[in-house]
């Protein structure tokens, strides 16, 4: 399709990195990189920058510099599963304990995911910050109990003195108890874990752990306990939202009726919110779980809604924001004409903004979300709008900034757009902002 593959895009990048003067903004650079190949599944690719990445990090003078880059480039060996190798470089951190911290939750909690637990065990016993330590408990626990040793994940859970966290681990042996066909325990699990999280006194983390057990009733098919305990959530958004997650799974267990109920009650709240910022987020919120359960118009009713309320807010700026995010939430639905529609408002909007500079930044933001909805013609428009008021030189600052995005611009957009944005970004003088343009580009390629 074009002249040039994401490899060579990759290895172009890597070339630019090389450039940049920078010896940490070079370390920086190519541990993005190596994380950019490894979600694009370049994993050899990214392997091979791992010896190169470390001697750039090594020869840092900056202590702080050098073990924030350890750590980092720790988090890269384990996500490409050198855990043995990460040892060592653990070896590194001894001058910086706080970073060494952070690296040992990182490998512990990696070897878990490798099922070497006696292991992550072992190292997890020279974490200090209490957190991090039970962070790792309950990801052993989750792994034994999706191995079917119930037994020694609930031993586990009670070593764990969080009640998040605990909470949370219950509730994931639930899921695991019901999969192994074990109904009953599931539903123990759950209500030991219910019981904790109504006794917490932080009102928000307690809405959090609430929400998430009414989901998880809701996967057992248990819709009763799940609106049931819903009702004692006290923040409204939270229980919207609740209520369309919880809507969702009583969907697709069968329950048509009570998915239609629930999403009803969710509407109803939702209308009743008086900020209108609020309002047309849980619109949003039902709108969505509508078009995920199959009732499109009345779907599209609901976002028509929800647009009502978001442009009754009164600020510009916030205005046009809300609508950005509105219009990237209906392309990723694949409502790709509902979206145009949003994000030219969401474009008139901010055009509207009094502070020049910050008008700019909000048509980047609609561009991008064009960009990100393929809407190649929406988006040179929109950075027509922003040629058209570049006029000072704050306008001008935010117009450099804003177009360092025009070659990943136009790379989201696709076809001959995206052999422009590669030439766009072959353009940047900067080799920093050339490389993050060409990884970025070569992100897009490799998923496309």
């Amino acid at each position: 399709m074009y002249e040039f593959s994401s490899d060579d895009l990759y290895c172009e990048a890597v070339q630019s990195a090389l450039g940049i003067d920078s010896p940490t903004e070079t370390a920086n650079a190519l541990l993005k990189l190596i994380r950019s190949q490894t979600e694009t599944n370049r994993i050899e690719y990214a392997r091979a920058l791992l010896p190169k990445t470390l001697l750039r990090i090594r020869e840092l003078d900056d202590d702080r510099e050098r073990a924030y880059l350890l750590r980092l480039f720790i988090e890269r060996q384990c996500a490409l599963d050198r855990l043995d190798e990460a040892r060592e470089t653990l070896a590194l951190l001894d001058f910086d304990a706080d970073q060494r911290a952070g690296s040992l939750r990182t490998l512990s909690l990696a070897l878990t995911k490798a099922d070497r637990i006696d292991e992550a065990l072992r190292l997890a016993e020279e974490i200090e910050e209490r957190d991090d330590y039970e962070a790792v408990l309950e990801a052993t626990a989750l792994v034994r109990a999706g191995q079917g040793f119930f037994g020694e994940a609930m031993s586990t859970a009670v070593k764990i003195e969080d009640t998040e966290t605990r909470c949370r681990l219950l509730g994931g042996m639930a899921r695991a108890q019901w999969a192994a066909s074990m109904s009953e325990d599931a539903l123990r699990s759950l209500r030991s874990a219910v019981g904790l999280g109504k006794a917490m006194e932080d009102g928000e983390i307690r809405d959090r752990v609430l929400a998430d057990l009414a989901e998880g009733f809701a996967a057992i098919h248990r819709i009763f306990d799940a609106l049931s305990l819903v009702k004692e959530i006290t923040g409204i958004p939270q229980r919207i939202e609740t209520l369309c997650r919880v809507a969702v799974s009583v969907q697709e267990s069968g329950n048509f009726a009570g998915g239609k109920s629930t999403l009803e009650e969710a509407q109803t709240a939702a209308r009743r919110l008086a900020d209108p910022a609020a309002r047309g987020l849980g619109l949003r919120r039902v709108a969505g779980a509508l078009q995920k359960i199959g009732d499109t118009e009345e779907a599209r009713d609901a976002f028509r809604e929800a647009l009502e309320a978001t442009r009754s807010i009164r600020n510009d700026d916030a205005q046009a924001r809300t609508l950005t995010e509105f219009g990237r939430e209906l392309a990723q639905l694949g409502l790709q004409t509902f979206a145009k529609r949003i994000l030219r408002i969401a474009a008139e909007t901010a055009e509207r903004i009094d502070d020049g500079a910050f008008r700019i930044l909000a048509l980047a933001a609609v561009g991008q979300a064009q960009a990100e909805a393929e809407l190649p013609e929406e988006v040179l428009e929109t950075n027509r709008r922003m040629e058209i008021i570049r006029d000072d030189a704050e306008t001008e600052a935010a117009f450099d900034t804003a177009n360092r995005e025009l070659p990943v611009l136009y790379g989201l957009a696709g076809g001959e757009h995206f052999e422009q944005g590669v030439m766009e970004a072959r353009k940047l003088v900067d080799p920093l902002e050339r490389t993050t343009a060409l990884r970025r580009l070569a992100e897009i390629l490799a998923r496309s």
